[in-house]
């Protein structure tokens, strides 16, 4: 088995290759090599993408985020595993586990991974390398969606099932705006924006020193110009069938929120993305003061937007949601596994692990 590392240089070479346009499976979308070829944290010889190969033909990839990850004063450079593919024609010959040796040797064992299909955790687990560490949060559910809870098989059922949606949810919008206390009480002040302005990277600097990955303004945006999935549209009818993971949907947007407070102050700032209806906030950044602030702002926000459902995993803002009475139809609590090689873990101490729900490829999917 052949397996190419491609740093910055050899990726830019390999999209724009005759190669590439050919290949019946393809490792990577254009749009999502730019945002690795692009990403601040990357340097020249960072190796980002993994290809096994045998007899020519490519059967398998992985990806690799480089991130430069604080614990108090310690800096480590690592990379985040993303992607991973193995042919389905010829799986459990040990080539998924071939990639992985291949990033750890790349990245000196300093690798994670936020973002896994469940049978893949074996074959991490297998390698001895890797330990895991859990993040819990929440899924609030705003409004009904019995075709994607119910999952019909046939077109009738879902045709039903789409106008009962409809019909509960003119009468839940009814209910929240007309006898909620939540939305009759005053909701805070906020601007919109689709870019980070002087005022919102100074916020950003003042509380990022207490995270793991303490991204900048510069890297939201990365994220933000960079993205790895696109918005349907005239430019994007279709996602690349040759690529396994997603990369064209119908709706996916992110927005920059700074919520005020008293004499028009700053008193949290948000990136939201919204994909299909489900809202996530890969950064978010305020007080403890300010929860009860922030948690109106998303209730009256889901609202107005007609958000199904939002699910997150910052601490306070579970723990307020999870606490007090909310708009949503239910709320449950959720977790999310994340994992980490234990020579890397050994080394953090227990307060490193303050970790934002886009950290890692997150705020890309």
């Amino acid at each position: 088995m052949e397996i190419r590392r491609l740093n910055k240089k050899d990726l830019k070479k390999f999209i724009d290759s005759d190669e590439f346009q050919s290949m019946p499976v393809i490792p990577i979308t254009k749009h999502r090599a730019l945002s690795h070829l692009f990403n601040p944290s990357a340097s020249e010889d960072d190796i980002l993408l993994l290809l096994a190969f045998e007899d020519k033909r490519m059967v398998g990839y992985l990806g690799i985020i480089p991130e430069f990850l604080y614990d108090r004063e310690a800096i480590y450079k690592i990379g985040w595993l993303t992607a991973m593919w193995v042919d389905p024609l010829i799986r459990r010959k040990g080539i998924a586990g071939r990639l992985i040796r291949e990033a750890l040797d790349a990245w000196n064992n300093q690798v994670l991974v936020a973002d896994w299909l469940p049978h893949t955790f074996g074959v991490y687990q297998k390698s001895g390398a890797f330990t895991e560490f859990v993040r819990e949060g929440i899924q609030g559910n705003l409004r009904f969606n019995l075709r994607e809870a119910m999952a019909p098989r046939t077109l009738f059922s879902r045709i039903i099932l789409r106008g009962a949606d409809e019909v509960l949810n003119i009468f839940n919008c009814l209910h929240l705006y007309c006898r909620n206390p939540v939305f009759r009480n005053d909701y805070p002040p906020y601007e919109t924006s689709d870019r980070i302005d002087d005022e919102s990277a100074e916020f950003i600097n003042r509380w990022k020193s207490f995270r793991m990955f303490r991204r900048s303004a510069k890297d939201l945006e990365w994220i933000l110009k960079y993205p790895w999935v696109l918005e349907k549209s005239r430019e994007n009818p279709e996602p690349d069938k040759r690529y396994y993971f997603s990369s064209v949907c119908n709706e996916f947007r992110n927005e920059i929120i700074k919520i005020r407070g008293n004499q028009h102050k700053m008193i949290a700032f948000l990136m939201l993305t919204i994909r299909n209806k489900s809202l996530q906030i890969p950064y978010l950044y305020y007080h403890p003061d300010h929860v009860e602030a922030v948690a109106r702002f998303i209730y009256r926000y889901m609202y107005n937007k007609k958000i199904r459902r939002i699910t997150l995993f910052d601490t306070g803002l579970s723990e307020y949601i999870l606490t007090n009475r909310t708009p949503f139809i239910s709320k449950h609590k959720m977790k999310r596994p994340y994992i980490i090689t234990k020579s890397l873990a050994e080394k953090l101490t227990d307060n490193a692990r303050i970790i934002q729900d886009g950290d890692g490829e997150l705020a890309f999917t």
